[in-house]
């Protein structure tokens, strides 16, 4: 063998060594970079919480529900004197606001005072949604309008009565918009008032506020992350149509603290409220541009809108039962729906591109 080859395989068999452990460094610190990583990915377990619930009646004519979560290793006495403090709180809150403020059956209240010319200088909540009110008009392109209440009555007396208004009654309805009916819209923003006031008083992990069925949720949910929401079957209410759920804990990956957010579901539909007159069923929902209910036939028989605040999520879901599913076109950034139309025998859904993964319901 000459020295060339002695010298070559001299240099292979030192190098060999060398070589292997830098491989085997290698492969040891991917382990660990991956290690760490699935660390980072892997979900952390819920934290124990405990929820304090309440439903108060009479809230707005329907059902209402409040909670509030507390990290289970709190004081359970500081959780229930806290609890039971701010419940109390914000359910006199509501009632305030409903009797005082929003209520068109209340004689003695702003908003009914306002419509006989006796306000100069509404209150700051009135002011507020009649601003948001006055703007929403603009963005759903008139589908949504709390002047509306004359041709509302027209209807309800259509109900009653069993006859149909003559386009005449229809026309003479729609110029009277000296009456303002804030129905659509107060309640949602109740709810994220009532929400803050929970957020504000309490310090909570989570807390929600659910009126007649128009929820905010705000942090973490009784199972201490995920919050669930169900949709009514529009062609059958008692059943569920599907699930989905919305994680309301921001993770930031440069800081160590989570992010609370707060989400806004809202649901309309003709499904919920409507009459018949002459075999034929007409939805509660007043189409603002023709003064008439909407088509049952093509206009959505369930619409549920999520927002970061009740008021954006109340006003789309009534504006998008009006105008279908051109209406998606307009929807605001950071807000998203889901429509479900007819006929029952062969439903069809349209939603937004961001709507949640919905686990149907068999």
């Amino acid at each position: 063998m000459s020295n060339l080859e002695n010298n070559e395989k001299q240099t292979l068999q030192e190098e060999t060594p060398s070589f292997s452990r830098l491989l085997f460094v290698v492969f040891f610190v991917v382990i660990v970079i991956l290690t760490v990583v699935a660390g980072f990915l892997k979900p952390s377990a819920p934290t124990p919480v405990v929820t304090v619930q309440t439903e108060p009646e009479g809230i707005m004519g329907t059902e209402c529900r409040l909670g509030i979560v507390f990290k289970a290793t709190d004081s359970k006495s500081v959780i229930q004197n806290v609890a039971q403090k701010t419940l109390r709180e914000v359910e006199d809150q509501l009632r305030i606001w409903e009797t005082a403020t929003f209520s068109n059956w209340i004689d003695d209240s702003e908003i009914s005072r306002l419509n006989r010319g006796l306000v100069d200088k509404p209150s700051e909540e009135l002011s507020s949604v009649l601003y948001f009110a006055k703007q929403a008009n603009k963005d759903t392109h008139g589908a949504f309008d709390v002047n509306l209440r004359p041709v509302i009555e027209l209807w309800k007396n259509a109900a009653k009565t069993g006859e149909l208004p003559t386009e005449k009654q229809i026309r003479e309805a729609r110029k009277q918009r000296d009456t303002i009916d804030l129905g659509g819209i107060s309640k949602g923003y109740c709810i994220y008032k009532a929400l803050r006031m929970i957020i504000r008083n309490a310090n909570p992990e989570g807390a929600m506020v659910d009126i007649g069925g128009d929820v905010a949720v705000y942090g973490k949910s009784e199972q201490g992350d995920f919050w669930t929401f169900s949709i009514v079957n529009p062609f059958d209410s008692s059943k569920i149509w599907g699930k989905f759920r919305l994680q309301t804990v921001e993770r930031w990956k440069d800081v160590k603290e989570n992010v609370y957010l707060i989400y806004a579901v809202c649901t309309s539909g003709s499904y919920y409220r409507g009459f018949d007159i002459d075999g034929v069923h007409y939805s509660h929902i007043i189409d603002p541009r023709t003064g008439k209910p909407v088509y049952n036939d093509t206009s959505p028989a369930s619409v549920t809108v999520i927002a970061y605040d009740c008021m954006t999520a109340d006003i789309w879901a009534t504006a998008l039962c009006v105008m279908g599913e051109d209406g998606l076109q307009y929807l605001p950034k950071d807000v998203e729906a889901y429509l479900i139309f007819g006929p029952p025998e062969h439903p069809r859904v349209v939603k937004s591109k961001g709507f949640p993964k919905v686990t149907l319901i068999k």
